[in-house]
């Protein structure tokens, strides 16, 4: 499922991401093959853009389960149990 992924790319998107309070499923697909293809430590990624292993470890799931669909936050939230959204039900 992982592609090859350019320095380029991933340097590109790695500014578009620090700047944007917003994660689509492309720059969280980015930021996985970035991290899969060893161009950014883990511990690196989640430092620099400020992301929860927790949160990181879900879109790792959602993404090897289906791909990029699957990172699109309506289809992550449909999928996430009450319990995990916080919603004291």
């Amino acid at each position: 499922m992982l592609s090859a992924v350019s320095n380029n790319a991933v340097g590109s998107m790695m500014y578009a991401a620090l700047g944007s309070l917003r994660w689509t499923a492309k720059r969280k697909e980015e930021l996985i093959k970035a991290v899969y293809g060893g161009l950014i430590s883990k511990e690196d990624a989640l430092r620099e853009h400020q992301i929860s292993e927790e949160e990181f470890t879900y879109w790792l799931v959602c993404y090897d389960a289906g791909g990029r669909r699957r990172l699109n936050v309506t289809a992550m939230v449909r999928r996430r149990r009450p319990s995990q959204l916080g919603s004291g039900e």
